[in-house]
């Protein structure tokens, strides 16, 4: 962290540098540049997705932080309480959050699909590849931290 400006400069650089060398995937053509896409938005709305689940599924204290949307959260509140739902014992927010994640899963979805009819080997975009990776890497460190942490706190 700086501490002049209280951001994270050096996660920032790095993620230009990542970037930089995802932004240069592009140049052997259309493919490649469908896949870095494809990637990219599919990962992204994961991203955005999994806290969203961890807040409603498990048990939480949940308090805004000074980053926050209030009111302005964007249409889909709009939308739900059109459809009629978040009545009696399903909170209206949990409903608006509910129509978010599956609108991103949907998308997800889309974007693991070929952009052209009639795939092949060499049309297919791998997202499904390069995401289930991503997932398995981070699934995996996550768990063997837990389990170096509790070998920890069992021999002290």
């Amino acid at each position: 962290m700086n501490s002049y400006t209280r951001t994270p400069v050096n996660t920032v650089w790095f993620s230009v540098l990542m970037a930089a060398l995802f932004g240069a995937l592009t140049f052997p053509g259309a493919q490649a540049t469908n896949a870095v896409f494809a990637v990219s938005i599919a990962a992204l709305y994961v991203s955005y997705a999994i806290p969203i689940v961890a807040r409603f599924v498990f048990e939480n204290d949940f308090k805004p932080g000074p980053f926050n949307l209030g009111v302005f959260v964007g249409p889909l509140p709009l939308s739900s309480l059109a459809l009629g739902v978040g009545a009696d014992n399903i909170s209206a927010e949990f409903t608006h959050w509910l129509h978010r994640v599956a609108f991103m899963t949907f998308m997800t979805i889309i974007f693991m699909f070929p952009t052209s009819p009639g795939a092949n080997v060499t049309s297919l975009t791998y997202t499904v590849v390069v995401l289930g990776g991503v997932h398995l890497h981070g699934t995996t460190s996550l768990c063997m931290g837990a389990c170096i942490d509790s070998l920890d706190q069992c021999q002290t």
